[in-house]
């Protein structure tokens, strides 16, 4: 009778230690996969950052200012008034 509950009890041990193996792998994994992911992320990020540090070079600026013909207006000069469209004041009383 102690030997059968002895059996029982490490083959219940056994199936325990599995499982807790399983899980541990599937995890390694999980962290493999997100690290992997990170690794592609950051990548990714960065050429963002590339792209985005070429756009605002004063160079490509001046160059798209032209080819979309924006007037520009340097510190101190007066340039042409335009007027801007405000919104109407609400009328008493209304909100």
């Amino acid at each position: 009778m102690r030997l059968g509950l002895i059996v029982v009890m490490l083959a219940g041990i056994a199936v325990a230690v599995v499982h807790i193996r399983r899980a541990e792998i599937t995890a390694r994994h999980e962290i493999l996969r997100l690290q992997e992911q990170r690794g592609r992320l950051r990548r990714d990020a960065f050429d963002q950052q590339v792209r985005i540090s070429r756009l605002i070079a004063p160079a490509e600026v001046q160059k798209r200012v032209k080819e979309l013909g924006i007037p520009l207006v340097g510190p101190g000069e007066k340039g042409e008034a335009k007027k801007v469209a405000t919104r109407a004041a609400p009328a008493p009383g209304r909100n």
